[in-house]
């Protein structure tokens, strides 16, 4: 059915500056992407072939080389663990083997904690009164296994003798394992309002998803979170939002009156007004920002301060120890005043005035030259395995995933698509592509599409924030039951519910896969992933979700035919429609400049 359309769609591709039915070179920079023209990749353009020709901004995934931080494609049929020995020399060692030889010796010998099975809350010792009453408000009679762990190895808020890494699947309740000890140390002392914990999350709605969670925490126990995000604020790294300004929201334009409204709108344990005079460091006890949002704070909000800072949380730690975020790691460890790192408990010269660490990820890195700017102290890993897990386990897929693949030419992925949305029926799909620029384009493509089981909504750094705000809440709400998203716009967040994940561009890193798939299958709930692949790209994903270790007695991806029926009840529908793509992406060139 995609025969009839693939002239059309090869001139549309052209025309939107993308590469081809059959080209893959990377594009010039264009009106269209004009506030992004610092990327360090130009994404590819194409609706059917959408892969980015380098890897997009939103691309969370770095796939490092753990035995050197080396950088991998993906593309070898060894992926990134396999060895660099050439041919004829020594046979293939096992790559776990190998990452765990060149790890930091804390790293080789992780403590393992149950990814499933549930603790009675009462179980959770010392737990504060009003915390635990907040808790069960929220209707938590039982905590996950991750966040048991980690309040026993914390002792309860109460005993952090080393720094954590914390490695669990999506959807395992990690928020909720660092927030709860942290809350619980700080509870008992209110008196002085001061910055004493901070939670690093790569982007401004995680950092209001993360702030959600611990508002009732806070509450209960007398403390104060803020949000370090403004309703028009700009994406992570946009170069309009160099140096923590933004002209169109004038967000930094009152040093911390700025920072105060948002703390008012996230939590207050005292309701009172806050006196936007006062310095930030006194209105929160807990702060959760991205990286670039706090560098801007340190460098130019009157009166902010880390002199207090107790607890320091990396959320997403994998991602965002792979930038630098205008050198905000350093910055931090500078303005904390943090004590040299020792490698045991007990080490002469040990200070009890230091900064507790605690870094989370379902990837969490093993790259020693990523971790050792954070100075850990005495660390301590916690890897989550499954029941089917070996000890060297590196990635876990949620135990309750379906995962199948559908196989598609490249001309015929947007009729895929459709017949596949339609074939899930009313159910939540979070649909994922290569790049920013594709997401918007496959979302102008449904938005033109009938007879689909939603509208589409668009999630993404191309479009303003307050317009990402509107389409995750009507997607959280039920109003539109289909999210078109980039990768980086959704690492980690938490939509209940959603029954499938699609990836319209297979994906190249085994860590994006993960992180995409698990925003399904969360908390023990049923969902299913599929994945687009071209012919030519199949036997790279199968090869590459082979390396998911620990959990060899997974079923290998089936496979999902498409009938033709089902193909061409939409193909009528794509001609109109890839010609409404062309001329809403002309007129946004043309607005673009001044036209």
């Amino acid at each position: 059915p995609g025969s009839q359309v693939a002239r059309l769609h090869t001139a549309l591709s052209l025309a939107m500056g993308g590469e081809g039915a059959a080209a893959s070179a990377p594009t010039p920079a264009s009106p269209l992407r004009n506030e992004r023209a610092k990327r360090k990749h130009a994404a590819a353009t194409d609706i059917g072939h959408s892969r980015a020709a380098g890897e997009d901004e939103d691309d969370d995934d770095d796939d490092e080389d753990e035995t050197g931080g080396g950088r991998d494609g993906g593309e070898s049929a060894g992926g990134e663990d396999a060895p660099s020995a050439s041919a004829g020399t020594n046979p293939p060692q096992n790559p776990a083997k190998m990452r765990a030889e060149a790890a930091l010796p804390w790293m080789r010998t992780p403590l393992t904690i149950p990814a499933d099975g549930d603790v009675d809350l009462a179980d959770l010792a010392g737990l504060h009164p009003g915390i635990r009453r907040a808790l069960e408000a929220d209707g938590f009679d039982k905590v996950f296994a991750v966040q048991a762990a980690t309040w026993a190895h914390t002792g309860g808020g109460m005993r952090f003798d080393r720094d954590l890494c914390v490695c669990a699947p999506t959807g395992s309740g990690k928020t909720l394992a660092y927030a709860l000890p942290i809350v619980q140390a700080l509870a008992g002392r209110t008196h002085a309002r001061r910055l004493r914990a901070l939670i690093v999350v790569p982007t401004g709605d995680l950092a209001a998803q993360v702030a959600e969670v611990l508002t009732p925490l806070c509450k209960a126990a007398g403390l104060r979170v803020g949000a370090a995000h403004g309703p028009n604020r700009h994406p992570e790294g946009s170069s309009s939002n160099a140096g923590g300004r933004s002209a169109s929201s004038g967000e930094f334009d009152h040093g911390h009156q700025r920072i105060a409204h948002a703390v008012e709108s996230v939590t207050a344990a005292d309701s009172s007004p806050q006196n936007s005079t006062l310095s930030l460091s006194s209105h929160v006890d807990i702060l959760v920002t991205p990286p670039g949002r706090l560098v801007a704070h340190i460098r130019e909000t009157a009166g902010f301060s880390l002199a207090s800072l107790e607890f320091l949380v990396v959320d997403e730690a994998d991602r965002i120890l792979r930038q630098s975020y205008q050198g905000w790691l350093p910055l931090v460890m500078a303005a904390a005043g943090t004590r040299p790192p020792r490698a045991a408990v007990g080490e002469r010269g040990h200070s009890v005035r230091r900064v507790h660490k605690m870094l989370v990820s379902a990837t969490l890195t093993r790259d020693p030259a990523r971790l050792a700017g954070l100075g850990l102290h005495a660390p301590r890993m916690l890897t989550a395995v499954t029941a089917d897990a070996a000890g060297d386990a590196r990635y876990l897929l949620p135990d309750r995933l379906e995962e199948h693949v559908v196989v598609a030419e490249g001309d015929d992925k947007p009729l895929a698509l459709c017949a596949l949305l339609h074939r899930l029926g009313p159910v939540p799909v979070i649909v994922f592509t290569a790049s920013v620029d594709a997401t918007h384009r496959l979302f102008l493509l449904l938005e033109s599409i009938g007879g689909l089981p939603s509208k589409p909504v668009e999630y993404s750094s191309f479009a303003p924030q307050s317009r990402r705000a509107a389409a995750l809440g009507s997607f959280r709400s039920g109003a539109n039951l289909l999210l078109i998203a980039s990768d980086a716009a959704t690492r980690g967040l938490d939509v209940a519910g959603v029954g499938a994940v699609i990836s319209y561009d297979a994906p190249t890193h085994l860590k994006t896969y993960v992180h995409r798939v698990g925003r399904t299958a969360r908390a023990g709930r049923r969902g299913a992933a599929y994945t687009l692949c071209r012919p030519a790209e199949e036997n790279k994903f199968q090869a590459m979700l082979a390396k998911v270790e620990g959990q060899r007695t997974r079923r290998r991806p089936e496979r999902l035919a498409l009938g033709q029926e089902e193909l061409r009840a939409f193909a009528a529908q794509l001609r109109p429609a890839l010609v409404a793509v062309k001329l809403s992406l002309e007129a946004g060139e043309a607005g673009t400049w001044g036209g």
